[in-house]
């Protein structure tokens, strides 16, 4: 019972340090992200801080500027003037004629020249009597009309009280406009009475023409609204510029609509506006979110490598940047920018989903931000359809030519993309078609080299296992697989075979087959220390296991997993190898010599500390990993059963995938149920073409030897199965116990329980 909850709660442990370490993981990932759209905003606004400076709105202009490209866009500077030239011209609307006016200014006249009556009967002196008429303003408009008033004789200023009124009566009757009030004002002298000296009748038209007041107002809202009207219906105003155009020319003063034009093709800016920064933001937040959903569906398990993750957006961002600082301002140069080199180098060691996903961000962030004498929609085309071809063509490059035939396809690419974008112009020109193939041409060269280095170098920079080191681990003659070959020619035999068998089974589902078969290579590498305790390196004869107890046996099984790693880093292999050495196993148990030490306790199985039998682990954590463990079993217990048939292997492959699968060993990996059958499928396949039946010879001095005849005994083939957990094989060994000195096996005995051999591995 303790046994049993020591073991649950070890299992739950360890479930909980992994969530952890997934948990921590992602955090970094999202970290990333998150960097990785502040960078991308910071990109997508370098262009807003360039530009041609010393082009100001009426200062001279430094130098000539022409045209870059071809552009139309709507001009702000034109459509204001049009609309207020429309607006300009609507006529003022006014209202009915006020007779309430003339009434008024009537009046007001009348009043004026009651206060001068006043002023003239009390006999004040003339100068008071001129300040009290100085607050009257129509009798000091232009001149002093009151002064002139007060020294009028009796009679004469009898004659002007009497008349004005009359005349500002008469002469208001008729409508008067504010544009024609000049014309009323002269035409008072007709509404004074004749008879009168010409004098008094001057007199009487002077006083009376500053009385007279417009009597049809305009209604400044209907006209107003008619204005607003007016201009709204005239329709933005398009402005054109061909390639070439000159836009401004060296001294000459910049006006308006130059400057706007300027703007318009990007050749000056006055800097980014809150505005530009947060549509900016909001388009970089939008592609990194996307991608990263994208990148969540079609690779699950990628956010737990954030080294990986950190990779990819650093190259992204080196990539942006260079092009929107570094590539010149000029329509050919744009064109032989390598974009398509962060695909190539993302392909090998990160998929082919990171780079389709970092080839689209990156042509929009070009489209966006690219120089302006490259429209935008050809740079996003031509940048994502040549990235994505040469990364579709490169793969996971298991060969050098591989970069040579996607520089081939992404050069094919370019040149379809300007095909595409040019030849439908009318006017073809020979040399910009020649220049613009030379750029398609060094683009691809550029991009393939780039892509090579990248690929060389992003290994030793970011611990990333590239496929040309695992080309270079599969050699035969690397050191340590050459030492397993002399050491433990069996287990070198073994792994080759488990390694054709995994890799064939990850080609089937789209797996890393190369990544695989290379550690099937090295994951019993650990076996080379004491490689005549595994049965594979045994001849017929006595177990060495015969004189050690079933702890100390089990310890030297479970020791050749974490013995491998140590021997596996201190080669130098890459860390992906060595999780294939630690997670071959998983967390099974070496059943065998876990049965042995119950019998032999007198407790019985609890008596015998269960996890001292059982791998550390931890389980397969890739699908890489669960091939190279059901592999690894399948292969062992086909070889050992020597079976008669397909049904056979067919049984024994489908009870080992079964026996892992129902022992929870494939839960932390992704691998689906119909992935399983699958390799169950290939397995059966590639077993058959090697353990196929054998012709049986008759008895006789000449002739072959049977497979059973060549293993050792029933007994020993059970002890020794149970010993690796894995049935035992008839394979040609090379290395026999009866060659090892029996004084050895007694020193490893002693020192392997003087180690301890109830600890766990």
């Amino acid at each position: 019972m303790s046994g049993g909850w020591l073991r649950r709660r070890v299992g739950a442990l360890r479930g909980w340090l992994r969530e952890q370490a997934s948990a921590g993981a992602r955090l970094i990932s999202g970290v990333v992200g998150v960097l990785l759209a502040v960078g991308l905003t910071g990109i997508l606004l370098l262009p807003s801080l360039g530009g041609e400076g010393g082009l100001e709105t009426d200062e001279p202009s430094p130098r000539n500027v022409e045209a870059p490209r071809d552009l139309s866009f709507e001009s702000v500077v034109l459509t204001q003037d049009r609309r207020r030239a429309a607006s300009d011209g609507v006529s003022a609307i006014f209202r009915e004629l006020d007779h309430g006016v003339r009434r008024t200014q009537a009046e007001r006249a009348a009043s004026v020249l009651d206060l001068v009556r006043r002023l003239r009967d009390q006999a004040v002196p003339i100068d008071d009597a001129r300040r009290d008429l100085s607050v009257v303003p129509e009798l000091n408009e232009g001149s002093d009309l009151g002064g002139a008033l007060l020294m009028l004789d009796e009679p004469t200023f009898r004659e002007v009280a009497r008349q004005v009124p009359a005349v500002v009566d008469s002469t208001m009757r008729l409508p008067i406009r504010p544009d024609s009030l000049a014309t009323a004002r002269t035409s008072v002298l007709a509404y004074v009475e004749s008879g009168l000296s010409p004098s008094t009748e001057d007199v009487i038209a002077q006083v009376a023409r500053r009385f007279i007041r417009p009597n049809i107002l305009v209604d400044e809202e209907a006209t107003e609204a008619s204005r607003a009207a007016a201009s709204a219906a005239v329709d933005p105003v398009i402005h054109k510029v061909s390639q070439g155009e000159m836009i401004v020319r060296e001294g000459q003063r910049v006006s308006t609509l130059q400057r706007e034009t300027l703007t318009a093709l990007g050749l000056i800016s006055d800097g980014p506006g809150w505005r530009l920064a947060l549509a900016m933001a909001a388009l970089a937040t939008s592609l990194v979110v996307v991608s990263g959903m994208t990148l969540a569906r079609l690779q699950p398990g990628y956010w737990n490598h954030p080294r990986r993750l950190t990779m990819a957006c650093l190259l992204l961002l080196g990539f942006a940047l260079a092009a929107t600082v570094v590539v010149p301002d000029r329509t050919v140069m744009g064109f032989a920018f390598p974009a398509a080199a962060l695909a190539m180098t993302l392909v090998v060691f990160a998929g082919l989903e990171s780079a389709v996903l970092a080839a689209a961000v990156l042509a929009i962030v070009i489209g966006m931000a690219a120089p302006p004498r490259i429209d935008g929609l050809e740079a996003m085309v031509f940048v994502f359809v040549g990235s994505l071809a040469a990364a579709v063509t490169l793969g996971r490059v298991d060969r050098l030519k591989s970069f040579l035939s996607a520089g081939l396809v992404l050069l094919l690419a370019n040149v379809l993309t300007l095909i595409a974008f040019r030849f439908p112009s009318n006017a073809i020109d020979l040399r910009g078609a020649l220049e613009l193939a030379g750029a398609a041409t060094a683009n691809a060269t550029l991009a393939t080299g780039l892509a090579a280095l990248g690929v060389l170098a992003a290994g030793s920079l970011f611990g990333v296992t590239t496929s040309l080191q695992l080309l270079e681990l599969a050699r035969p003659d690397h050191p340590l697989l050459r030492d397993l070959q002399v050491k433990a020619p069996g287990t070198y035999q073994h792994s080759i075979v488990v390694g054709n068998l995994a890799e064939r089974a990850a080609g089937v589902l789209g797996a890393d087959a190369l990544l695989v078969r290379v550690g099937a290579y090295y994951h019993d590498v650990g076996k080379i220390e004491h490689p005549y305790f595994f049965v594979e390196n045994q001849l017929s004869g006595r177990s060495p296991h015969a004189g050690l107890s079933p702890q100390a046996s089990a310890k030297i099984i479970l020791d050749h997993v974490t013995r491998g790693a140590a021997i596996a880093r201190k080669a130098g292999l890459p860390e992906p190898i060595i999780d294939f050495i630690l997670q071959h196993h998983g967390t099974t148990r070496v059943e065998y010599f876990y049965r042995q030490a119950v019998q032999e306790s007198p407790e019985g199985a609890s008596g015998v500390l269960a996890r001292s039998f059982r791998y550390a682990g931890p389980r397969p954590q890739t699908r890489e990993a669960a091939l190279l463990m059901l592999a690894d079993g399948s292969e062992a217990a086909v070889r050992a059963s020597s079976p008669d048939s397909a049904a056979d292997i067919d049984a024994i492959v489908e009870r080992i995938i079964e026996s892992r699968l129902t022992a929870g060993q494939l839960d932390d990996c992704e691998i689906t149920l119909r992935d399983l059958r699958r390799v169950r499928r290939s397995f059966v396949q590639t077993l058959r073409s090697m353990y196929h039946p054998r012709i049986q010879y008759p008895d006789g001095p000449s002739s072959a030897p049977s497979a059973a005849s060549a293993g050792p005994t029933p007994a020993a083939g059970d002890a020794l199965a149970g010993a690796e957990g894995e049935p035992p094989t008839s394979q040609e060994p090379r290395v026999g116990y009866d060659a090892i000195d029996p004084d050895a096996i007694a020193s490893i005995s002693a020192a392997i329980l003087k180690d301890g051999g109830n600890d766990e591995a």
